[in-house]
């Protein structure tokens, strides 16, 4: 663990979401012929642009499968878009874990005007409680039985993090104090412990699948779950296994996206540890504290949103304890944002 400068340590990510939207995924390419059908994606495909009233097809690999729009008027069916129409097939999913699933529109004219979202987080990475070289006492320390909620304020602090909630719920003690909550998520950590995750292109150690749905949904799972195993301070670190390899089990991991609301829209989490999901700034999904695999979800349409607008969503993480690091995300958002966004 390295040292900032007020003497404490680095941090690391636990969890994985990651989004692909069929809406955002759509362009068009023009030849002398007419205009080709919109592109199609998938996780491992690459594209090629026809000859001049040709089609855009993108080949996936091995099993990813593969996505075609076809050109012209072809009608759309499972395997290709309608005109500047896209699809993709499914993805078979690997171990259980993260799940993330972003839904977009099918067929419908190309948009060049749309971008592909960029889904790319921070993660922090932290010494244990344990740990002889600059310890965290919030990692390693403390054993759950079950989800604590309101461990954080119910709205974003002016930096954008959450907030430690002062008094601390009734029940087990999860969290030692304000000060030391501020390191999860501060844009002061060493740089050298913190990491980005872009997750539409995780390292393998993250262990994370993808499924394109046909609904237009995505979905990210890993059911071991190490983004930065071998990085940061690990090697300062005690070690923890899970029973045969060493993992690096103390890290924090913040997304933050922006999506477009529309009826309907649901995103629901499972795993362990932390998982606060903040959309316009206010909590929407509480699935706090050190835990085994715990569930919890919300549905847009209670959160008084307006259809059609533009909201942001910031997404919290934590993974706390030895020896299984659990993450599934499930969501049919439409994402917008062109770049990453980082506080």
């Amino acid at each position: 663990m390295v040292r900032d400068s007020r003497g404490f340590g680095s941090w690391a990510l636990g969890g994985v979401l990651a989004v692909a939207s069929a809406a955002c995924s759509a362009q068009s390419t023009e030849g002398a012929g007419g205009q080709s059908g919109g592109m199609g994606s998938s996780a491992a495909g690459g594209s090629k642009a026809g000859p001049a009233g040709g089609s855009v097809t993108i080949g996936g690999s091995g099993e990813t499968g593969g996505a075609s729009s076809g050109s012209g008027a072809a009608p759309g069916n499972q395997n290709s878009g309608g005109t500047g129409g896209v699809s993709m097939q499914p993805q078979n999913a690997g171990m259980g874990g993260l799940v993330l699933n972003f839904g977009g529109d099918y067929g419908g004219p190309p948009n060049p005007n749309i971008c592909v979202p960029k889904l790319i987080g921070q993660v922090r990475d932290f010494n244990s409680a344990l740990s002889g070289s600059n310890p965290h006492p919030d990692f390693e320390a403390y054993v759950g039985t079950g989800i604590t909620q309101e461990l954080v304020m119910p709205l974003l602090g002016a930096d954008g993090a959450p907030v430690y909630a002062d008094p601390q719920p009734l029940g087990g003690v999860q969290l030692t104090t304000l000060t030391y909550f501020r390191y999860w998520y501060s844009t002061n950590h060493p740089a050298n412990a913190v990491f980005e995750l872009d997750l539409d292109n995780p390292p393998p150690s993250a262990g994370l699948s993808k499924t394109v749905e046909p609904t237009g949904a995505t979905t990210y799972q890993s059911t071991a779950f190490f983004p930065i195993d071998g990085q940061g301070t690990q090697a300062q670190d005690q070690v923890y296994t899970d029973g045969q390899v060493a993992h690096n089990y103390h890290f924090t991991f913040e997304l933050n996206v922006k999506f477009i609301f529309r009826p309907g829209q649901v995103i629901s989490f499972s795993g362990d540890d932390d998982l606060w999901v903040f959309i316009d700034k206010t909590l929407a999904v509480d699935v706090g504290g050190v835990h085994s695999q715990e569930t919890g979800q919300v549905s847009l349409d209670t959160l008084g949103l307006t259809a059609g607008k533009e909201y942001n969503l910031s997404f919290f993480y934590a993974e706390r304890r030895a020896p299984s690091s659990t993450f599934k995300l499930t969501s049919n958002l439409t994402f917008s944002n062109c770049e990453r966004i980082f506080r």
